[in-house]
C-alpha cells in the first residue's frame, strides 16, 4: 500500500514514499518559510520520480505537532484534501515521536522565548511537555540521546531521515477517523503542559 508521509512542522519539509516497511523514497530540504510553495511540487515530483501518479496513494501520514503554527497546518492541509476527495486513509503522528524514529531518547523543538517543546521517550509510556531552557539545562542529560534541535542544550542537531522517522514509528501512527474534524496539536503557552505521547 502507498503511503505519502508529509512533515511541515519544522524549517525542513521532509516527504516520503512507502510501501509497507519499504522505503521507495524520501527527501528533507532545509525551506524555512516555503514549505507552502513546496510541498505540492516536491510531492509530484517524487512520485513522477518513482513511476506514480496522485491515484496510486492509498495512505497519507502526517505529523500533526507540535511545532510551526503555519508549517503543522501545511501538511495538514494538504492530507485533509486528498483525504476528503479519496478514500484514503489518513494517519497522523507526534512531531516530537516523529523526529526521535522510535529509538530511546529525547526530542527537542525550538519553541522560542527561550522554551522548547520536549518528547521525553526513555521509557515506553513517553511524556510530551513544555519546558524552559533553564529547566532543561538543570536536568542531568549527559547519557541522553538527542534528537532534533541539540543545539538548544549546545550540542549537535540530530534529524534521522524522514522515511525512518515514519516508518520506524509506525506502531504510534492514529488513523483519522473524522478528516473534517482534523486539527493540529499545539500547546505552546500552556503553562506545565504535559502528556503521555
Amino acid at each position: 500500500m502507498l503511503t505519502l508521509c508529509m512533515d511541515t512542522s519544522h524549517k525542513y519539509m521532509g516527504i516520503a514514499l512507502l510501501d509497507g516497511e519499504t522505503i521507495i523514497d524520501q527527501k528533507s530540504m532545509d525551506c524555512f518559510k516555503k514549505q507552502s510553495e513546496l510541498l505540492l511540487v516536491e510531492v509530484d515530483a517524487m512520485l513522477k520520480k518513482n513511476g506514480f501518479t496522485p491515484k496510486d496513494i492509498k495512505a497519507i501520514c502526517i505529523s500533526k505537532g507540535p511545532g510551526s503554527y503555519t508549517g503543522v497546518r501545511i501538511a495538514m492541509t494538504v492530507a485533509k484534501v486528498l483525504g476528503a476527495l479519496e478514500p484514503i486513509d489518513v494517519y497522523t503522528l507526534s512531531t516530537l515521536r516523529l523526529y526521535s524514529a522510535g529509538q530511546k531518547g529525547m526530542t527537542l523543538l525550538d519553541a522560542r522565548s527561550g522554551r522548547a517543546y520536549c518528547g521525553d521517550y526513555r521509557t515506553e509510556d513517553g511524556k510530551e511537555s513544555i519546558l524552559t531552557l533553564e529547566e532543561l539545562q538543570a536536568m542531568d542529560l549527559s547519557d541522553v540521546k538527542l534528537f532534533a534541535d541539540g543545539h538548544l542544550l549546545g550540542k549537535e542537531d540530530c534529524f534521522l531521515p524522514i522515511g525512518e522517522c515514519f516508518e520506524k514509528n509506525r506502531a504510534s501512527w492514529e488513523k483519522v477517523e473524522n478528516i473534517h474534524a482534523l486539527i493540529p496539536e499545539y500547546f505552546k503557552g500552556i503553562e506545565g503542559y504535559q502528556k503521555q505521547a
